[in-house]
């Protein structure tokens, strides 16, 4: 799947009117000067996926994320950002995946919503879509700035390392590992079981 659109409103430097960026096949460049809010665009991407940490999205706490006006406007108490994924295989069949995030600030208290295709979800739902589509927010599906200069630093086995969470090697070690303590948890069952037969 290819990512198809993006609509951020109120998101940080984004005003409440908001704005959608569509995605053509192929490359897509943002410029801009320093301060325009192009490094705020791949922001409101992690945001939407999930993201917990603010630190992630350059933010001191979540409600930060919540655009502040100027002088003189009315403070607006939502954030909302909905990324918009498609699946071309052909011109017949076209699968399309919407993923939205609206967190509000409620008399100081952050909530944080999520959707799937217009449906309230769960975080785990969208740790799963994001596990069927490849993608990890703490690998290099998404550099952000300064992973290169950190990347270079790493040490072989540390760069190895990374270049098999980046395959999704790590991923199927984690449930191979996963699958192990399954069977040694069956195993002490059927253990305790025979035991409790021989007994009998």
């Amino acid at each position: 799947m290819r990512l198809y659109s993006l609509e951020i409103k109120n998101f940080k430097s984004f005003c409440p009117e908001g704005i959608k960026l569509d995605f053509r096949p192929g490359m897509t460049m943002i410029g801009g000067p320093n301060g325009s809010g192009k490094s705020n665009i791949g922001d409101s991407l992690l945001f939407v996926l999930g993201t917990r940490s603010s630190k992630t999205v350059r933010a001191d706490k979540m409600d930060d994320l919540i655009h502040i006006p100027k002088e003189g406007q009315r403070r607006k108490n939502e954030a909302y950002v909905t990324a918009v994924f498609v699946n071309e295989t052909d011109s017949e069949n076209f699968e399309k995946l919407e993923i939205s995030r609206v967190i509000e600030d409620i008399n100081g208290e952050i909530r944080s919503t999520y959707y799937l295709n217009g449906k309230k979800a769960r975080h785990t739902d969208i740790d799963k879509v994001m596990e069927d589509m490849g993608l990890q927010l703490d690998s290099y599906s998404f550099v952000l700035q300064g992973d290169i200069n950190d990347f270079i630093k790493r040490t072989g086995t540390e760069r190895r390392k990374l270049l098999e969470t980046i395959a999704g090697i790590e991923s199927y070690n984690m449930k191979i590992d996963a699958a192990k303590e399954q069977i040694n948890e069956i195993e002490k069952n059927v253990a305790a079981s025979e035991t409790l037969q021989a007994e009998i």
